[in-house]
Parts: structure tokens; sequence; C-alpha cells
């Protein structure tokens, strides 16, 4: 019988690197809510300490109170830790793109030191004068940008929760969808219309493609 490994954690491998090459402020970029129907997506910017935090994982792999447990010592054990919003008015008027590339560039100004190196997500970040480098799978291969996705997710999820309590959106289900695209969710949004926390774009095309249904 074949057993598959367990994914290995993400190491330190570019953090050391670039730290031979001079570099100290070296700084994990990473988003949270970038596929959602609704609610905000969430920019994390995190500068580790050299050694690291002993059992970061990509957010998507720990259980939501091992997050917990871990951004406490994120903030904790640092050197600085940013995050930011970008609402879901930017995301409707802007575009998701452009929203994730502006969420990023105020997570990085609410850091308290100014990094020197730049680890991101999948992504590379335009007119940034930081040097910068970008990992596929960051978070699952950067213990950086693993900080970064926790950091991002637990303050996303507890928006999230927060909007459930709100009288406009509890009917919307956030306490379990987090306002992300499932079945359910979907169903909510043809029951119920949309709400001021909903993205437009994939939204309509729910109301749309039920438009159309009822036509034929």
């Amino acid at each position: 019988m074949k057993v598959n490994p367990k994914p290995p954690r993400p190491q330190l491998q570019f953090e050391k690197s670039l730290r031979k090459r001079g570099y100290k402020l070296i700084c994990g970029l990473d988003e949270a809510g970038r596929g959602a129907w609704a609610g905000p997506l969430v920019c994390a910017a995190v500068i580790l300490k050299a050694d690291g935090i002993v059992g970061l994982d990509d957010s998507k792999r720990l259980s939501r109170q091992k997050r917990e447990d871990l951004f406490g010592i994120i903030l904790h054990e640092s050197t600085a830790v940013g995050w930011a919003f970008c609402e879901v008015e930017q995301i409707n008027r802007n575009g998701i793109q452009t929203a994730t590339y502006l969420g990023f560039n105020r997570a990085i100004a609410e850091l308290a030191k100014e990094p020197d190196h730049l680890l991101i997500d999948h992504y590379s970040l335009p007119g940034t004068l930081i040097p910068q480098l970008s990992i596929t799978f960051g978070d699952q291969i950067s213990q950086s940008i693993a900080a970064a996705s926790i950091v991002a997710k637990v303050i996303r999820d507890r928006k999230m929760l927060e909007l459930s309590r709100q009288d406009s959106y509890k009917s919307y289900n956030f306490k379990r969808n987090f306002g992300y695209g499932t079945k359910d969710h979907e169903k909510l949004i043809k029951q119920l219309g949309i709400a001021s926390q909903h993205r437009l774009k994939f939204c309509h095309e729910i109301i749309q493609d039920q438009l159309q249904a009822n036509l034929f």
C-alpha cells in the first residue's frame, strides 16, 4: 500500500540565502480572500527573526485554532508585522488584481521597520523599489510567506465573523462560508439578492445565470 508522505513544512532556505547576500529585513507577503464572493481582501506582511518560528505552515493546511495560536506567536516573536484591508468598494471599482497590489503596499507601510527584500506568494509587486522574489506556492515553501498567510487569514476570518453578526448580513451565513463560493452561499444569493459586502463581478454572474435560466 502506497502512503503519500506528509508535505514538508515551509523552511528558511530563501531567507538564509538572502541573509548571506546581506539582506537583513526580509518580508513575506501574502493575502486572504482573493477568491471570495464577499468581504474584504486582507494583505499581510511579516518580517521574521533569523531563526523563524516553529510550526509555521500554509494557513490552508492548519486548523482555525492552530492559526489563532500561531497568530499570537507571530505577533510576539516577529521583527515586524503589518496588514491592510482592501474593502469591497475598492475591489468592485478597481478589480481584484489592482486591489491586491494596493493591499500589499499598504501592509508594507504598516510595518514598524522598512524591509530590504520581499518574498511574495505567486505575484510580483509592480512599482516597488524594494528587491523582490516571487515564489509559486510560496506559503508552502517560505516561512516568511507562511507567516503572512496566517496573519491575513486570521484577520480576515475575524472580520467575516464580525460581519456575520450584523443585521444586514446575518442571513448570508458568513460565519460558516466566510464569504467564499460555497453551494449554500450561491443559494442564499439567489434567494436574497446581493448585499453591500458582495463583489459584483462574481455575484452578478450568479444572478445573471438565474435570470437566463428563468427565460427558458
